[in-house]
């Protein structure tokens, strides 16, 4: 009974591994590029696209329904999901849109009565960062976008998964050598450790 278990966990340890492999890859890139500060988009080097478009606010229009306007006029990425409307520290009206290809601003400049469009493009090791960052709470209107967040969502379950039958393979075939039970509780000693020292 005990090896018709283990063979089963064993198949789940596997294709759960199989399953998370390219998840954890992402995971470690996204890592790299935070360690070793990756230029953003607004640090790169590269000048934005940019376009301007007429507009002319309500004089009595608050900062919200004219971000709406905004927002009906500008072609918004579909995967930038709810924009962030803000004023920046020169006060002007600014319409956010982020994404993982980058950040879409529409800035409005009413003295001039139009807005101005400015498109960041994010490099491929931002892009790495931002999809590992994707969550299904996200609620992208993205089709492609909300099928990536749901397979970050099953192989994080699976890495779980993996972790659980990982440890049941090296308590069921492995327990009796020492080195066995040092990592099992070098593993479980750090996070101890850690909690009680920080908490």
């Amino acid at each position: 009974m005990t090896k018709r278990f283990t063979w089963w966990i064993r198949r789940i340890h596997i294709y759960a591994g199989l399953l998370s492999f390219s998840f954890l890859i992402l995971f470690g890139v996204a890592g790299l590029v935070v360690t070793c500060k990756a230029p953003d988009i607004f640090s790169s080097g590269e000048p934005p696209a940019l376009r301007s478009i007429p507009f002319t606010a309500g004089a009595s229009a608050s900062d919200r329904s004219v971000g709406k306007a905004i927002e009906a006029l500008v072609a918004a990425p579909p995967h930038g999901g709810e924009p962030y409307i803000h004023r920046d520290d020169a006060n002007r009206l600014n319409v956010d849109w982020y994404s993982v290809n980058g950040l879409l601003r529409a800035t409005l400049i009413e003295n001039e009565q139009r807005i101005e469009v400015r498109q960041y493009r994010n490099s491929i090791w931002r892009f790495l960062d931002n999809a590992h960052a994707a969550t299904v709470a996200d609620k992208s209107g993205d089709p492609v976008v909300r099928a990536w967040t749901w397979y970050m969502e099953i192989a994080i379950w699976s890495l779980v998964g993996m972790c659980l039958s990982g440890m049941w393979l090296g308590v069921a075939s492995r327990w009796h050598f020492r080195s066995a039970r040092i990592a099992l509780g070098v593993g479980f000693a750090a996070f101890v450790i850690f909690f009680f020292l920080e908490r």
